[in-house]
């Protein structure tokens, strides 16, 4: 395996321990990058979620890699930009999923709400994050808490007053909060 670290050529590896040596010391070199992204054939895969499973198998073939870094702020600041695009398409499936809601609701609704809902989960862990300042995490989890009352009793004309009143605004509010870091 040929590895690189953006333009360094840290050299060729054979073993899994030599790799990850070259690759700690380089770490210790520059500290205030973060390993991002690695990049073999064409393809791009995240660091945390693979590298080392990636390592242990391809370290003796005939490879390129290039491992992608970042710095804490550059990272920040795409999170921002994912969180705002999460949230903007978020936003425009509440009136639909409401709309579904107020009808009779089938099971292809009930799974967009559990979506939903696992996408709330995912802006709450982005907005701490990034410390979005119109975050409150305890209004956040207190507005969650009910909302999934009102879905386990299957109030469905509850459910979709809180998406059309609450949650719509709420992920406005956010939106705006965030675009205005963005600035």
């Amino acid at each position: 395996m040929k590895l690189w670290i953006d333009d360094d050529f840290l050299g060729s590896f054979d073993c899994v321990a030599s790799a990850a040596v070259k690759l700690a010391e380089w770490q210790e070199a520059n500290r205030e990058r973060i390993l991002y992204l690695y990049e073999c054939s064409g393809e791009q895969y995240s660091y945390a979620d693979s590298w080392d499973d990636f390592l242990k198998k391809n370290v003796d073939q005939d490879v390129e890699v290039r491992i992608v870094t970042a710095t804490q702020e550059a990272l920040q600041l795409e999170l921002v930009d994912s969180t705002l695009e999460y949230l903007s398409r978020l936003c425009g499936s509440i009136e639909n999923l409401a709309e579904r809601f107020y009808a009779d609701p089938d099971q292809i609704a009930w799974k967009q709400l559990s979506d939903f809902v696992e996408g709330l989960y995912f802006l709450c862990r982005s907005l701490e994050i990034i410390q979005c300042p119109v975050f409150d995490r305890e209004e956040f989890h207190e507005k969650l808490a009910e909302f999934l009352r009102a879905m386990e009793s299957k109030d469905t004309v509850a459910v979709a007053d809180a998406l059309n009143y609450e949650w719509s605004r709420w992920l406005d509010g956010l939106r705006c909060g965030i675009s205005g870091i963005e600035n």
